[in-house]
């Protein structure tokens, strides 16, 4: 994470500082980065690590194996919003883990772009599929927050991992997302995702 950052901001690695906010979010404590409006996300799960950076605006990233790790069923119809577990539930069985996973890795993208974590209600948003590609929020107002300031994406880097994304929409100005694949301190590439579910785009790139 600070090799990455450092492609960012003339900071040594080492240099870089770190805190949490009121709600326990790490980030970052440099005056420099800070003024640059630089900020970062991370998410891991067995094997791979999912960091992103921005610049001017909010970002989440969740990322889980769908393989390694089992489905809790319970939890969603305890904390989901009612839309999430019917559609849960209307699923074919075979099908529901990888579900279930749509839905968490999108909320917990969401709840990290906002840097409230937990704190926000799991059932006070959810997410809805129009079509096989598709994904929108709904966001109650108790959350005080626009649906439209949000913009999110969905892929599989490899089979047994599922990866989302939500990136804050900033006036007019639609996040600009770039993926690449790395090796720490060994290598590092583009990556071009299939994009297995994103949200409309509001204007055009």
């Amino acid at each position: 994470m600070r090799t990455v950052l450092s492609q960012y901001l003339s900071i040594h690695p080492r240099d870089w500082i770190f805190s949490t906010n009121a709600y326990g979010c790490p980030e970052i404590a440099n005056a420099e980065a800070r003024g640059a409006c630089i900020s970062f996300n991370i998410s891991h799960t067995h094997s791979l690590i999912v960091l992103g950076v921005t610049r001017h605006r909010a970002l989440g990233v969740d990322v889980e194996n769908v393989q390694a790790r089992e489905a809790l069923i319970d939890i969603a119809d305890r904390f989901f919003a009612p839309p999430e577990v019917a559609s849960l539930n209307a699923v074919p069985a075979q099908q529901q883990q990888y579900r279930f996973f749509e839905y968490w890795t999108f909320k917990e993208s969401y709840i990290k772009a906002r840097r409230m974590g937990l704190s926000l209600p799991l059932d006070k948003f959810s997410f809805h599929y129009r079509d096989d590609q598709s994904v929108e929020i709904a966001i109650h107002p108790e959350l005080a927050d626009d649906a439209a300031r949000w913009q999110f994406w969905q892929f599989q880097p490899r089979p047994e991992y599922l990866v989302a994304i939500c990136g804050e929409r900033v006036g007019d100005q639609p996040p600009v997302l770039t993926v690449r694949q790395a090796v720490p301190m060994r290598s590092e590439k583009s990556y071009s995702p299939k994009f297995l579910r994103t949200s409309p785009m509001k204007s055009a790139l």
